[in-house]
């Protein structure tokens, strides 16, 4: 499982053992964000569309990228690996989860490429918003110098 989706490793498949990778300039794959941007905790979602007729079984490597501070470790360990089509399968999705935390250490980014392709497209990425609120310390040069007036300190 990636997330809390039901989610088939994509390393693996009956259906389809040791068939080749695509040769770069097939294009027979292309790979859309399913959101622009999501919040951190929530899944960024990738589609991976096989284009032309339903064909035999194929597979497509695909490259995991982006900024540390928003993916999890599962997601991290991804990196590269084979996403399986099944005899007939146009479309599979990807969902890499997004890491929620406490701290503010600013957007970031998931990006998924389809590796050795040419001519279609070929990366998507989701931005990933850090919804934490930063801590702010204030120090007060002069405590003599500050007056409470009605609910605001004045100096």
């Amino acid at each position: 499982m990636i997330g809390a989706v039901p989610y088939a490793h994509p390393l693996t498949s009956p259906n389809c053992p040791g068939s080749p990778l695509p040769l770069p300039g097939s294009g027979t794959f292309s790979i859309a964000a399913g959101e622009r941007s999501v919040n951190e905790g929530e899944d960024a979602v990738f589609t991976i569309t096989r284009r032309g007729a339903p064909g035999p079984c194929r597979r497509v490597r695909l490259r995991v990228s982006g900024h540390d501070k928003v993916m999890t470790r599962l997601t991290q360990r991804l990196q590269e690996f084979d996403m399986t089509f099944a005899p007939g399968v146009r479309i599979r999705t990807l969902r890499l989860t997004t890491e929620q935390d406490n701290r503010n250490e600013g957007d970031g980014e998931i990006r998924v490429t389809i590796v050795g392709s040419a001519g279609y497209a070929r990366s998507a990425a989701v931005r990933v918003r850090d919804d934490d609120i930063p801590e702010v310390t204030l120090h007060a040069v002069s405590p003599a110098g500050l007056t409470l007036d009605g609910g605001t300190w004045v100096g």
